[in-house]
Formats: C-alpha cells, sequence, structure tokens
C-alpha cells in the first residue's frame, strides 16, 4: 500500500477525490555517534531511506548525528525539530519529518524544557528533546497535522516525572495549535505499554487531547515497547487505521534489525467528512 497517495507516485485516480489510502512510517533510527551506537550508523541509515522511500510520510527521531545524510531521502518536503540548545554540546531534537506533500504555512517545533539526566539517566538533556508540527496538504483539499516526538528516556521516577511534563507540554501544544483539527501523531515515546504508571500517563494523554492510537511495537521480541502513532478527526477530515504494527522489511541482509526499535507502520484512510 506504499504511498498510494504520494502526488508522484499517484498510478491511479482514488475512487472519490475525498477518500485515499496513505502509507506512515515512525522510527527511531538510531543515529548516535558509531562509538555510542556501538554499530555502524553511516551503513545503516542509507538502508533506511531506502526502505521508506515510499512512505506518504515518515517521522524519524534520533538523527542526531546523521542529518545530513537523511538530507537525501527521496520525499521532497524536509522539516526538522527544534535546534541544539547547547552549541558546545550541537545537538538537537533528533526529530525529522519527511513527506511526499507540501506543507500549508511555518511549522512549528519546541523543545520541552524539561529533562533528567546530563551525565547518566539516559542522558537525555544532551539532546534538545520536543516536538515538530507541520500542516500537509494532501489531495482532495484535506488538510492533516502532523506531529512528530521524542521524550525523555529512562526508567526510574525522576524519567518518569520528565514524561509526564513533556506529555502535558505536547497536550497544550496540539490544543493551541491543532483545536479541531484532524491529527496524526508518532515518535518514541520511551514509555512501556506493559508498565502501568508508562500506560496510565499514555492514556491520560491521549484521552486530554482526543486521540486514538492506531499502532505500536508488538510484544514480539522487543525488549522495549516504546513507539506509538495516535489520531484523531477533525475540520471535516475523518483518518481510520486500515492496519499498522512492526514493518519487517527494515531489516538489512541478514535480517538483522536496521536500529534498536521497530520500524512501525500504519496504513490510513483519509475522508472528508462531516465533523
Amino acid at each position: 500500500m506504499r504511498a498510494l497517495v504520494a502526488v508522484a507516485l499517484l498510478a491511479a485516480t482514488p475512487a472519490r477525490a475525498d477518500h485515499f489510502l496513505l502509507d506512515v512510517l515512525t522510527y527511531n533510527i538510531h543515529g548516535l555517534p558509531a562509538w555510542i551506537a556501538l554499530d555502524d550508523p553511516p551503513a545503516r541509515i542509507p538502508q533506511i531511506l531506502e526502505k521508506a522511500k515510499d512512505f506518504g510520510i515518515v517521522l524519524f527521531q534520533e538523527d542526531f548525528s546523521y542529518q545530513p545524510a537523511v538530507d537525501s531521502a527521496r520525499q521532497p518536503h524536509r522539516w526538522r525539530g527544534s535546534p541544539p540548545a547547547l552549541a558546545l554540546i550541537g545537538v538537537g531534537s533528533g526529530v525529522t519529518t519527511l513527506s511526499w506533500f507540501p506543507t500549508v504555512g511555518e511549522p512549528e517545533a519546541e523543545p520541552y524544557g524539561v529533562c533528567n539526566g546530563w551525565l547518566g539517566a539516559a542522558n537525555d538533556c544532551l539532546g534538545n528533546k520536543g516536538w515538530l508540527r507541520v500542516r500537509l496538504q494532501l489531495p482532495g483539499e484535506h488538510t492533516l497535522d502532523v506531529w512528530n516526538t521524542h521524550l525523555d528516556a529512562g526508567r526510574d521516577a525522576l524519567d518518569r516525572e520528565a514524561r509526564r511534563a513533556q506529555l502535558d507540554a505536547l497536550a497544550a501544544a496540539i490544543a493551541s495549535q491543532s483545536d479541531g483539527r484532524a491529527v496524526l501523531l508518532g515518535g518514541d515515546f520511551n514509555s512501556e505499554w506493559d508498565d502501568q504508571d508508562d500506560r496510565a500517563l499514555l492514556e491520560g494523554f491521549a484521552k486530554r487531547a482526543g486521540l486514538a492510537l492506531v499502532a505500536q511495537t508488538p510484544p514480539d521480541g522487543w525488549q522495549s515497547h516504546l513507539d506509538y502513532v495516535f489520531v484523531r478527526n477533525g475540520a471535516g477530515v475523518c483518518v481510520a487505521a486500515m492496519d499498522g504494527g512492526k514493518d519487517p522489511a527494515f531489516a538489512d541482509g541478514g535480517g538483522k534489525p536496521l536500529s534498536d526499535h521497530p520500524a512501525i507502520r500504519v496504513g490510513l484512510a483519509i475522508d472528508g467528512c462531516g465533523d
């Protein structure tokens, strides 16, 4: 179903002008320096880009050290999250959104401004984690607000409190910038679905923002289940998930995953509808 609605890739006209299918990918690509990642990101990332080339919308997290490599993606439109907070460290949000569709207006990005751990506790404060919002112009005169985020990592109480504050800030931003609008939100939430406290945070956030969970890391051998996709209807646009879950294509020739996170894809049906 890859990018059936991507303007450059349309092979057939949808049955109705207000109905089409869209493939979305969210993926933490483990784009840390090789000595931290303990593998070969310059070899992995081109493979990731090749496998992601037909997705209509791609949400990358953790492309910290490899943004020039990501610039070679096939999608013609590219937006990045917040720049580095400290020039000495030089690490921004690591969040990049790619699409075959153009944006309406200017993208918006903000750092969360709260974190846990400079040296230790996953070193989250070294990155300027936050959110990125772009409003995409889709076929059929639809627009969709696409949000991409990466939350604080770590498993202790201070990490969870940082994630709580970040989710509060994200919910407030969605309420302010996407009031009444259709929304797609994906990213690395660093929240374990099978952890009662983490799940409560996610469910409370989704309820406040009016979002429905449509895809997540499946419990199929991955040690962590941290990646999620949410959607909601709005402004005469209905967004429904046809399917979703781990995309097994994101592995090298030997079957080894191309990141320490799974690639999560979701197939969406977009319709014009009454609110």
